[in-house]
């Protein structure tokens, strides 16, 4: 897989974040794959939440039957 650099990443989510802040948003919640693969470099089944200031919150889904 390709993921993006740390300095890439952060810098993705700086921008995003202050778009949101100019919005007056406290949280962005990211579902759709070319969202998740904007600010990682991936594709996956879950979602990243992204409060307007701090650090993104990936979860991802666990595959059925995977223990």
């Amino acid at each position: 897989m390709n993921y993006l650099s740390h300095q890439e990443h952060r810098l993705r989510c700086q921008k995003v974040q202050a778009a949101m802040k100019d919005q007056g948003a406290e949280l962005a919640l990211f579902t759709a794959n070319p969202n998740l693969f904007y600010l990682t470099g991936a594709v996956f089944d879950g979602y990243i939440a992204l409060p307007a200031q701090g650090e993104c919150h990936v979860f991802v889904r666990r595959p059925a039957g995977f223990a």
